[in-house]
């Protein structure tokens, strides 16, 4: 469990006078500001010989955002409190015998909005899920294969854009030798061209996005070598 209050908080206000066209602005300080937010995880093996394993994580937070908001028509700040409720979930279940790990994962996450000043156009509720696999396999001499395909879907945005379905794809090639102390990995990132940086929030002023300028879909080579060395003087 985490919890968190601002007290005081620096919030800009403004006032107007139609007469004269004078805008005067001034900051003061607020309160309302806060959040708390909780998780289990839960694992566990199935079975005699534990080939099967079932997990998951349940989280959920409440955040509340408060500041000053200009209203259309009217010349006086007014208040303005948005509470954010947020529920996710996220179960796997593996399957682990030999050389072969094999993961199926899955996810969803709803969130609701509530705002003291009513504001079109902007969602009240909000849904975001995956689901797809995981899966190594350890080849002969000393090869293994790593991949991960997972579908991401939003739903409920008010822009069109987000409300889209994303196909992220990853695979790894691993060779390792002289006992592990040599190690080449070929990586494919993104393989197919859909992962997105992009991210949506609402705060007390209403929503704003986010997104982050990153490599997309690329190929990459890496050699490793370790060795490890003992002090002649304990």
């Amino acid at each position: 469990m985490n919890g968190n209050i601002q007290r005081n908080a620096f919030a800009n206000a403004y006032t107007y006078d139609a007469t004269t066209g004078i805008y005067t602005s001034w900051t003061e300080n607020i309160n309302g500001n806060w959040n708390l937010s909780g998780s289990i995880d839960f694992s566990r093996a199935l079975g005699k010989k534990k080939f099967w394993h079932i997990g998951g994580n349940l989280g959920s937070s409440i955040t509340q955002s408060t500041d000053m908001s200009a209203i259309a028509g009217l010349s006086e700040p007014q208040r303005n409190r948005v509470t954010s409720t947020r529920l996710n979930f996220s179960p796997n279940v593996r399957f682990q015998k030999d050389k072969l790990t094999f993961t199926l994962l899955a996810g969803g996450a709803w969130q609701h909005f509530h705002r003291s000043i009513a504001v079109d156009g902007l969602p009240v509720d909000t849904y975001d899920f995956n689901y797809g696999f995981n899966a190594n396999y350890q080849l002969p001499w000393h090869f293994t294969i790593d991949t991960d395909l997972q579908m991401h879907s939003r739903r409920g945005y008010a822009e069109a854009d987000m409300n889209d379905n994303r196909l992220y794809w990853d695979a790894t090639l691993t060779k390792s030798w002289k006992q592990g102390r040599w190690v080449a990995k070929v990586k494919g990132y993104d393989l197919l061209g859909k992962v997105s940086q992009w991210q949506y929030y609402v705060n007390s002023n209403g929503r704003y996005e986010t997104w982050t300028n990153n490599m997309r879909r690329y190929v990459m080579f890496s050699l490793a070598y370790r060795f490890s060395l003992t002090p002649k003087k304990q």
